[in-house]
């Protein structure tokens, strides 16, 4: 501070200043940290300090604007997902989370964790990547698919992103694959054809890798239901695994836990419809920390002998049983992998079954 505040003549030079000076831009920052901070709060500390404050409505009303600001931005996530290969404007998103357009960015980005630019432009290259690997998608139309005007502007896009380029990615993948008898062992059984009509369903989205995000949206889901509406049954149990281990990074993973109900959505808790489509379904038994295996075997194992051609669409997990302590080893999981078919398929509804062409 001394360096700070001496006679222009008798300023120190060399480090001595660069440190002076970097010691008043510390204070000037944590005083103005400092402001925002007692801005931010002032209204509360009002609340607290006057007797008679009425804390508990103060405390209702900011709960009830987070969770405002929580739905809108949830509402912003699903259009992204929904719409990913479209030009997306930036100042729609504001406009839909009721925020303008400066102050988005930085809402957003506390969030999500990542830039809204950013976040889009992964999720497209991720869904480019999947679509090289596992949907027979040439470079010129995965990136076109993306988005990308040419070749070219995709290949430099998918480097900046991965590191190498589209054929060296997808060839490291094939050449580090998992061995085919470990895929062979833990392949469920199956598969069986099925139409899945649209089911609306309330949700949760948990980040992070599969091996903690499920049971962590599963918990916040279930708790939100009993207190909402207790003592019903939930409907339909479906997890949705957005992402692919393949290609996204372990703590951007995104997983939804979403039961089939009418409750409204409320804050980060969101209402979709999932389903809708053809589906090749796979019967699982046992522990659903065994799913994973159970989708290297069937991405790395089936599918390349299938002949099937992949739909666009995430993976489904259906529940079908309740999560007991007795026997977990039999747990029973549906996985419903979106396939194109053309022959007649089994239409499952609520238990009632019929027939009806794919895709109908």
């Amino acid at each position: 501070m001394i360096a700070h505040f001496s006679p222009p003549n008798l300023r120190p030079q060399g480090p001595a200043r660069l440190v002076g000076e970097t010691s008043a831009r510390i204070s000037g920052l944590i005083l103005r940290i400092t402001g925002v901070m007692r801005n931010r709060f002032g209204r509360l500390q009002s609340v607290f300090a006057v007797p008679g404050g009425d804390c508990g409505d103060e405390m209702v009303r900011l709960q009830r604007r987070w969770t405002r600001r929580l739905q809108r931005l949830e509402s912003v996530l699903q259009y992204i997902d929904a719409h990913g290969d479209d030009q997306i404007d930036v100042s729609a998103l504001a406009s839909m989370a009721s925020i303008s357009p400066f102050h988005f960015h930085r809402v957003f980005s506390s969030h999500v964790g990542e830039p809204v630019l950013a976040h889009i432009r992964r999720l497209r290259l991720e869904k480019a990547a999947f679509r090289l690997l596992f949907m027979q998608c040439s470079v010129t139309e995965a990136g076109a698919l993306a988005g990308y005007s040419s070749p070219a502007a995709f290949t430099r896009a998918f480097r900046l992103h991965f590191g190498v380029t589209p054929k060296k990615f997808i060839r490291g993948l094939i050449q580090a694959r998992p061995e085919t008898d470990g895929c062979s062992a833990a392949l469920p059984a199956g598969p069986e054809y099925r139409h899945i009509p649209e089911l609306g369903v309330i949700g949760v989205k948990r980040r992070g890798g599969y091996n903690r995000s499920p049971w962590e949206a599963w918990r916040a889901l279930r708790q939100f239901l009993r207190r909402t509406h207790p003592g019903t049954s939930p409907g339909m149990r479906v997890g949705i695994p957005l992402d692919w281990p393949e290609v996204t990074p372990d703590a951007l993973r995104r997983y939804e836990a979403c039961v089939e109900s009418d409750a409204a959505a409320d804050g980060e808790f969101f209402r979709k419809q999932v389903g809708g489509g053809t589906y090749a379904v796979f019967l699982h038994r046992g522990l659903y920390r065994n799913l994973q295996a159970a989708h290297e075997s069937l991405f790395w194992h089936w599918f390349p002998r299938s002949g099937i051609r992949l739909r666009e669409g995430p993976v489904l997990h259906i529940y079908l049983d309740p999560a007991v302590r007795g026997n977990p080893g039999s747990l029973r999981t549906e996985i419903c992998i979106p396939v194109e078919m053309q022959q007649p398929a089994r239409v499952v509804l609520q238990g009632r079954q019929c027939q009806a062409l794919a895709g109908a």
